[in-house]
């Protein structure tokens, strides 16, 4: 079991018209948000102890009144490598050894895709520093 975050501060602005958001993590695709089906997948995949989602600031007050209240919640910071860290401080010194990265425009995720994405990082970890897959995951050690 790994601790995982979800990237989800990108903005884009040509949603909003079409969706009343320019938040990607809270836009609506079908019946559920773009980051429901994320947090889904992850938590179907019997892979993830815990989820922290990095998002805007301006985001934070929706997620905060929406989301499950076990998943964690922090601010994006500038960079992805910022963001990563501000979320594996939210999970503390209990954190996993590895953090798993998802970004927020993946609502196709699939818990197979999660399980064999750390199944293939697992067959290499002397190796496996940094992974991308897709441009959507990495892993990396905390």
């Amino acid at each position: 079991m790994v601790d995982a975050f979800i990237s989800a501060g990108g903005l884009s602005p040509w949603l909003k018209p079409l969706t009343g958001t320019e938040h990607r993590c809270l836009a609506p695709v079908g019946d559920k948000r773009i980051i429901d089906y994320i947090i889904d997948a992850l938590q179907q995949s019997g892979c993830i102890r815990r989820i922290v989602i990095a998002a805007r600031q301006e985001a934070l007050p929706e997620l905060r009144a929406t989301l499950p209240k076990d998943i964690l919640l922090c601010e994006a910071e500038g960079d992805l490598p910022a963001t990563a860290l501000a979320a594996a401080k939210v999970l503390g010194e209990d954190s996993t050894e590895k953090l798993l990265g998802v970004c927020d425009d993946i609502p196709l995720l699939t818990p197979t895709a999660v399980r064999n994405f750390l199944a293939a990082c697992a067959e290499q970890p002397e190796t496996m520093t940094m992974i991308s897959f897709f441009s959507s995951f990495f892993i990396s050690s905390i």
